[in-house]
């Protein structure tokens, strides 16, 4: 099994990717140790992972010993290659067109609004599903929310989440909410055109570039 594997299998269930870290390794001794910065080096006869002298990384988190990965050699995988590795791999087990499994993560997606201010969690916020019930005479999951609110446990119905998304699902929606936003600040239906291309020639649209 390759490394990414092994810690998709590993951290969403043991507090997930360390805050603070950019990447990780393993050592030959299973030892799962994760780096601030890149450019980290093999060293010790292709033993150990090691910082390079002119490097300016530390290491965030150590003594983590998972089964040996097939690549331990040669893998280094950054928190970008892991976020993504595990958005896809949770499609596999839930489309998000019902309520999401039990002990899955996903997002969530404030489907009410303005209109129930005691929606708990941000769009986009992670949560973990502890339950299914029912309220109100609606099928609803009960989700573990951000630990800033000391975990507290709250409630949605399936609207409310979605599978944790790609690296382009995040860059696509940020450039659509720039887009809507700019769309709304036109004045005239007759210069949408000219003010779009204005805010996007100004550098204001996220992955949108003018050739």
């Amino acid at each position: 099994m390759k490394l990414i594997d092994i810690l998709l299998q590993y951290l969403p269930k043991n507090g997930g990717w360390p805050t603070g870290a950019k990447i990780c390794a393993q050592d030959y001794d299973n030892e799962i140790c994760f780096y601030s910065k890149p450019g980290i080096h093999r060293t010790g006869n292709g033993y150990i992972w090691t910082v390079p002298c002119d490097v300016d990384s530390r290491i965030v988190k150590r003594g983590i010993s998972l089964p040996p990965a097939e690549d331990e050699e040669t893998s280094v995988i950054s928190r970008e290659e892991y976020e993504e590795a595990r958005a896809l791999s949770q499609r596999k087990v839930w489309d998000g067109k019902v309520l999401p499994p039990i002990g899955l993560e996903c997002e969530l997606v404030n489907f009410y609004g303005e209109d129930f201010p005691h929606f708990v969690g941000e769009d986009g916020e992670i949560v973990i599903i502890r339950g299914h019930g029912l309220v109100n005479g609606k099928n609803v999951a009960f989700y573990e929310a951000d630990g800033s609110r000391e975990k507290m446990i709250s409630y949605a119905v399936s609207e409310c989440f979605r599978p944790i998304q790609t690296l382009e699902e995040k860059k696509r929606d940020v450039a659509i909410v720039a887009l809507q936003n700019a769309f709304r600040a036109i004045a005239h239906s007759d210069c949408v055109g000219e003010g779009l291309y204005e805010e996007i020639a100004a550098g204001k649209i996220p992955g949108v570039k003018l050739e």
